[in-house]
Protein backbone atom coordinates (compact mmCIF):
# COMPACT_ATOMS: atom_id res chain seq x y z
CA UNK A 1 0.00 0.00 0.00
CA UNK A 2 2.94 2.33 0.63
CA UNK A 3 4.13 2.14 -2.97
CA UNK A 4 0.68 3.20 -4.23
CA UNK A 5 0.71 6.14 -1.82
CA UNK A 6 4.17 7.17 -3.02
CA UNK A 7 3.12 7.01 -6.67
CA UNK A 8 0.06 9.16 -6.01
CA UNK A 9 2.12 11.78 -4.17
CA UNK A 10 4.38 12.28 -7.20
CA UNK A 11 3.10 15.12 -9.33
CA UNK A 12 2.98 15.08 -13.13
CA UNK A 13 4.61 18.52 -13.05
CA UNK A 14 7.67 17.05 -11.36
CA UNK A 15 10.88 18.35 -12.95
CA UNK A 16 12.38 14.88 -13.24
CA UNK A 17 9.32 13.54 -15.10
CA UNK A 18 9.09 16.55 -17.42
CA UNK A 19 12.80 16.46 -18.25
CA UNK A 20 12.61 12.79 -19.14
CA UNK A 21 9.44 13.30 -21.21
CA UNK A 22 10.93 16.17 -23.22
CA UNK A 23 14.14 14.24 -23.89
CA UNK A 24 12.17 11.15 -24.97
CA UNK A 25 9.95 13.19 -27.28
CA UNK A 26 12.96 14.63 -29.12
CA UNK A 27 14.49 11.16 -29.43
CA UNK A 28 11.25 9.84 -30.93
CA UNK A 29 11.15 12.69 -33.46
CA UNK A 30 14.61 11.89 -34.78
CA UNK A 31 14.50 10.97 -38.48
CA UNK A 32 16.28 7.65 -37.87
CA UNK A 33 13.51 6.65 -35.49
CA UNK A 34 10.78 7.93 -37.80
CA UNK A 35 12.03 5.95 -40.81
CA UNK A 36 11.27 2.76 -38.88
CA UNK A 37 7.60 3.79 -38.76
CA UNK A 38 6.62 4.82 -42.33
CA UNK A 39 3.27 6.34 -41.40
CA UNK A 40 4.75 8.64 -38.79
CA UNK A 41 7.62 9.50 -41.12
CA UNK A 42 5.17 10.65 -43.81
CA UNK A 43 3.27 12.69 -41.21
CA UNK A 44 6.52 14.31 -40.03
CA UNK A 45 7.61 15.17 -43.58
CA UNK A 46 4.14 16.55 -44.38
CA UNK A 47 4.18 18.71 -41.27
CA UNK A 48 7.63 20.04 -42.10
CA UNK A 49 6.63 20.88 -45.69
CA UNK A 50 3.43 22.56 -44.54
CA UNK A 51 5.34 24.65 -42.01
CA UNK A 52 7.89 25.73 -44.64
CA UNK A 53 5.09 26.66 -47.04
CA UNK A 54 3.33 28.71 -44.35
CA UNK A 55 6.51 30.61 -43.47
CA UNK A 56 7.30 31.31 -47.12
CA UNK A 57 3.77 32.60 -47.76
CA UNK A 58 3.93 34.88 -44.72
CA UNK A 59 7.30 36.26 -45.78
CA UNK A 60 6.17 36.86 -49.35
CA UNK A 61 3.01 38.67 -48.22
CA UNK A 62 5.12 40.99 -46.03
CA UNK A 63 7.36 41.84 -48.97
CA UNK A 64 4.37 42.77 -51.14
CA UNK A 65 2.87 45.15 -48.57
Amino acid sequence: MDSVAQVRKQSLADTKILTRAVADSFRKLAPRTMVKNPVMFVVEVGAALTTVQLVLERLSSRCQN
